[in-house]
């Protein structure tokens, strides 16, 4: 069949990886044969129910329920419908904020208690969606064109915002044949962010791994899935590797069968990298960097790059460093802003002044600053809270486990704010004092020093399509991410 859309996909790998496992969420598992069976039903469910195309479908629903929330995703893909997943961890207000953003027609939850005030053409729990094979729309009659799905991020303004993405942004490399390097992937992201959805949501029908999700991250639970399902990746953000780091047992799990480390989403402290090495020296340690607007994305693939603070990889051809006018910086060293491009952009929904802000002729201004090295590597900055010159940028010193103190940070999400540790001088060992560094501002250089930071340093969204982007080494992350590309589609984040 021709695959168009991400749920075509699906459709080809439940004819020839039928019977292998797609999604675990440790209370069940399904196969990609059971979940697109159960996509057609619950699609042709919503179809009956009055589902047009275009129509949002409210999911809230939480890692409890990781399978239901893979078949109520793709339900909604199969009955021409945009998916808005929303975490159920926020209260009441915020879930009628989104809502009154989005306009949703359906809900699926399996926290009814959060939508019964919305407005709603039909809302059902996870245990009771609707099945109706017979309504589901004819897929070769959907437009291959449509958005997709809409996910809320806060951005740095506090203010939600739904970050549109397109099903041809969902489709980079993906054919419903091509096999992830990394067969399986063992995560605790929340599934309703653009990390867990389209990296672990979305995983299995891009690249035909295995998701594994824990129902609710706790760092001895982790360890024994680790042992018990021995996935080729686990994925761990920066707080969740440090709880497993600490855990007084850790040192009697030795991670056997694993072979990639990959972490994100918030400043990776270097102490956490040191100590995740010498406990795990066999495990390919990887760092990334993207976010939910797309259009960045990147990750180390070296243990040297890993072990440079504030490193996320060398800087692909589909990505830019800008200064204050807007020129294209090249000089190492030197600060800007981060820009990247990508094939299929994405918008904000319903926010047309926020877009023209962010999305400018396939360019996203992700607000967040950093350099390139002499080594062609992007080292993540930040401004520093409180300075004089607003644009002054730090180097975010957190003490070392011996060490007073940390720097307040390393929660999932768009971290602004978190803990790197400097590797010595510089990055290159030998000393405590980072380099100073100039930044690019319209012609003004200002001093700078080097930082970990980032909307989000992490999720896997690698961006892939830009142009000329550097295939090699994309390939060589990808090998570590599980064919990450676009938002997250392959094994980590």
């Amino acid at each position: 069949m021709e695959v168009r859309r991400i749920s075509d996909a699906l459709k080809v790998r439940a004819s020839h990886q039928a019977n292998d496992i797609a999604h675990d969420d440790i209370r069940r598992q399904i196969t990609f044969a059971e979940w697109d069976r159960e996509a057609d039903e619950v699609g042709g469910g919503l179809a009956a129910a009055g589902l047009v195309p275009g129509d949002r479908v409210f999911l809230p629903i939480s890692n409890a329920h990781a399978v239901e929330m893979a078949i109520a995703v793709f339900a909604v893909f199969r009955a021409g419908g945009i998916a808005c997943p929303i975490s159920p961890r926020l209260n009441p207000r915020e879930i009628a904020d989104y809502a009154a953003l989005c306009e949703p027609r359906f809900c699926i939850t399996d926290a009814p208690e959060l939508v019964a005030g919305l407005d709603l053409a039909g809302c059902w729990h996870v245990a009771d969606m609707p099945r109706d094979i017979a309504a589901l729309p004819d897929q070769a009659s959907l437009d291959p064109e449509a958005d997709a799905e809409i996910l809320g991020t806060s951005g740095t303004t506090g203010k939600i915002k739904g970050v549109v993405v397109s099903h041809p942004d969902l489709m980079s490399n993906v054919t419903g044949y091509n096999m992830d390097r990394s067969r399986s992937t063992l995560n605790a992201l929340p599934l309703t962010g653009s990390g867990g959805n389209i990296g672990i949501v979305m995983l299995p029908a891009r690249g035909g791994a295995t998701a594994i999700t824990q129902q609710k991250f706790d760092p001895k639970g982790f360890l024994e899935l680790a042992k018990l399902k021995r996935p080729n990746l686990v994925y761990l953000v920066p707080s969740m590797l440090r709880l497993v780091l600490d855990h007084p047992e850790v040192g009697n799990y030795d991670m056997d069968g694993v072979k990639y480390l990959m972490t994100g989403t918030a400043p990776l402290p270097h102490d956490s990298v040191r100590r995740a090495a010498e406990l795990w020296p066999h495990l390919r340690i990887r760092n990334s960097y993207g976010m939910s607007e797309g259009g960045v994305g990147l990750g180390t693939t070296s243990q040297e790059q890993v072990l440079k603070p504030g490193c996320v990889g060398k800087l692909p051809a589909h990505m830019q460093i800008r200064d204050g006018d807007g020129n294209v910086v090249t000089e190492p060293g030197v600060v800007g802003e981060i820009y990247g491009w990508q094939k299929h952009p994405r918008r904000y929904w319903n926010d047309p002044e926020a877009t023209a802000i962010s999305f400018k002729g396939g360019w996203t201004k992700t607000g967040d600053l950093g350099f390139v090295d002499e080594d062609g590597d992007l080292i993540m900055a930040k401004p520093v809270e409180g300075a004089h010159h607003p644009r002054r940028l730090q180097h975010h010193a957190a003490r070392d486990r011996n060490g007073a103190a940390s720097a307040p940070g390393g929660a999932a999400g768009r971290g602004r704010r978190g803990a790197a540790r400097g590797a010595g001088r510089g990055y290159r060992g030998g000393g405590d004092a980072a380099p100073r560094l100039r930044r690019s501002d319209g012609g003004r250089h200002h001093r700078f020093l080097q930082g970990a930071s980032g909307r989000q340093q992490g999720a896997a969204d690698l961006g892939g399509d830009g142009p000329d982007a550097a295939q090699s080494e994309r390939e060589d992350f990808e090998e570590g991410s599980g064919g990450a590309a676009g938002q997250g589609g392959g094994g980590a984040a």
